[in-house]
């Protein structure tokens, strides 16, 4: 549980909510943290930026970046 709680998805603005629904469909599910970072819009676009260009870099296989994102998890305690 995080000790910041994040904003309803109703207020999080037009853009903040195109994102949440973006990243509902790509996992299937919504982490708690979008939902958190969504509290400061800049913050959230800059976020969403870095997560989209990360998924289209080639010069990383996607199953090398999933295991380093699973072994990142793991270090700082995050269930993932």
């Amino acid at each position: 549980m995080a000790r910041i709680e994040g904003i309803a998805e109703r207020n999080a603005g037009v853009i903040g909510r195109y994102l949440i629904n973006a990243v509902r469909r790509r996992t299937g599910k919504l982490p708690a943290t979008w939902l958190i970072v969504a509290r400061v819009p800049a913050v959230h676009r800059a976020w969403a930026m870095k997560e989209y260009f990360l998924d289209k870099s080639r010069l990383v296989d996607a199953r090398t970046k999933r295991l380093a994102s699973l072994k990142t998890s793991l270090l700082i305690g995050c269930p993932s």
